[in-house]
């Protein structure tokens, strides 16, 4: 006989009163109200289906040849009015004066209201600045070698742009605002058939209730948003997240939220993707409920622990991939998904309703057509995103999130002039020409830096061409009055205004021809070989 210690006696009746609390567990553990009823449990079940759960249907791993899709349509979307706009008709539809009662001005100076004139001026100078990006504001009124800018000088001055800026309140308008601004998308835009919904941080370190802390982010300190992008990158619809405490809602009921504001989304065949932060069984149950097709990564404890873990079992070397189907019984009725665990750097479990596991070639390798699909249309909302950029001047929470919402403005204005006009160009083209149009409108010139010298013989006017003079402009090399010498300088502003807004759609239109002629090159050399 060996001679036991008593730390292996100890060890051994710890073990046994486990296995006898996990046997009364499993044998003499309540009923749920699924069993009481006499049905199967399913999502809403208080039990949630974990493994001590004696009342669910037996879990297999079935084969795909079983799953029978949703049938889907791809439309493209695009502007309702399909008349052709200028660039600032185009940023005047989702920006104008509906929203000058949603956003809180109070008055910079005593007895000086501000009218949507200012506001819009302001807004102006806002998409100026961002075309020539300096350190501080007041850089731009500097006339130095490497500060300052003309645009910005000419269209607003430095006291009353901070004036302005300053009198900026968002206070008790913000959630005014961000619906008016939804409206002004809903009413101008139709959505394509493939959307994405994410997280959005507007970065800001100023102290406000509504402000997140995300770690995993670049700029870790902002303002989290939820918007819902179209594949065109436009933001059809968005709302601010006020924070745990003071917002009840789920994930879930965020995405539900997103997608109900498109009024025919029972009607027409929708495709979302979402990442893990949203997908869960409850979502999928929703979704197919109201007709949506849908791709969805998911953490395995939110779908049933006992497929996961048959899932699990399965070896699977890195590039492989293991489906089944699975059912989910929601309101008495059964919807056939599509389980998928792909093996990369780690395992990621997708569910999808219209998408199956066949191979496709990405670069050097295939991957599933679920996967595949999900990485080409989970970066709708990373597009806006990137255009949109950080906010690199210091600023209260009020102004950061109005500088950050012009920004949102102008992506999508963006968006729909290149749908609208079936143009290429890039934004800054799209930017200084909405600049260049509100100055030509607004019969704004650039104030000249040059100078009038005296002495150098009588010539014409080259203004009013009426009378001599014998002053001459030091750098335009011409004969001026005195009195002619603005007027002369803006005339000639205005015409380089004109010509550089021309210039910016002859550039689109070249590369549209360009464009065409290379399809035509291509056709004919096909048509040669074939």
């Amino acid at each position: 006989m060996f001679n036991l210690s008593p730390t292996f006696y100890r060890l051994y009746f710890f073990y046994f009163i486990k296995i006898l609390i996990s046997f009364f567990f499993e044998f003499f553990a309540q009923d749920c109200a699924c069993h009481k009823a006499g049905e199967l449990c399913d999502i809403k079940c208080a039990c949630n289906r974990n493994n001590s759960c004696r009342n669910y249907e037996k879990v297999t791993l079935q084969p795909e040849s079983t799953f029978e899709p949703m049938e889907t349509e791809t439309f493209e979307g695009g502007p309702k009015d399909p008349a052709k706009k200028t660039a600032l008709e185009i940023f005047r539809l989702f920006f104008n004066d509906t929203l000058y009662e949603c956003i809180g001005v109070s008055h910079p100076l005593k007895g000086d209201k501000v009218f949507w004139e200012d506001i819009e001026q302001l807004t102006v100078a806002l998409v100026a600045m961002k075309i020539n990006p300096q350190p501080k504001y007041r850089n731009y009124w500097e006339n130095s070698l490497f500060f300052g800018s003309q645009v910005v000088q000419s269209i607003i001055s430095r006291d009353r742009f901070l004036q302005l800026r300053h009198s900026l309140s968002l206070c008790n308008h913000a959630k005014q605002l961000i619906s008016a601004l939804n409206e002004l998308f809903h009413k101008n835009w139709n959505p394509a058939s493939d959307l994405a919904i994410d997280e959005w941080l507007a970065a800001c370190k100023e102290a406000y209730m509504h402000k997140q802390y995300i770690p995993s982010k670049p700029a870790k300190y902002g303002f989290k948003f939820f918007p819902i992008n179209d594949k065109h990158g436009f933001c059809y619809s968005f709302f601010l997240y006020e924070g745990s405490q003071t917002e009840s809602r789920t994930m879930k009921d965020t995405v539900l939220t997103l997608i109900d504001s498109i009024p025919d989304v029972r009607e027409k065949s929708y495709r979302l993707f979402v990442d893990n932060l949203f997908g869960s069984n409850e979502l999928a149950a929703e979704l197919c409920e109201r007709g949506v097709a849908f791709v969805m990564a998911i953490k395995p404890k939110s779908h049933s622990s006992r497929k996961i873990q048959l899932f699990n079992e399965i070896h699977l070397s890195k590039g492989e991939w293991a489906s089944s189907v699975s059912e989910l019984k929601f309101d008495k009725e059964v919807h056939s998904i599509l389980l998928l665990r792909f093996s990369d750097k780690k395992n990621i479990f997708f569910l999808s309703n219209f998408c199956g596991s066949e191979p496709e070639k990405q670069k050097h390798r295939f991957i599933p057509f679920m996967v595949h699909m999900y990485n080409q249309c989970m970066n709708y909302v990373d597009k806006m995103d990137s255009v949109i950029g950080r906010n690199e001047h210091k600023s209260n929470w009020s102004q950061a999130i109005f500088s950050y919402l012009v920004r949102l403005v102008l992506n999508n204005s963006w968006r729909y002039w290149q749908v609208n006009n079936q143009l290429k160009c890039s934004l800054r083209e799209f930017e200084m020409a909405v600049v260049c149009e509100y100055m030509n409108e607004r019969k704004i010139g650039i104030k000249s830096p040059h100078n009038l010298e005296g002495g150098h013989g009588k010539k014409l006017c080259k203004h009013c061409n009426e009378s001599s003079s014998t002053q001459i402009c030091s750098e335009c090399n011409v004969h001026l009055h005195t009195t002619c010498f603005s007027s002369y300088h803006e005339k000639k502003t205005r015409e380089m205004i004109n010509s550089s807004c021309s210039n910016i759609y002859d550039s689109t239109k070249k590369n549209r021809i360009y464009e065409s002629k290379t399809f035509e090159i291509y056709f004919y050399l096909i048509f040669i070989f074939f």
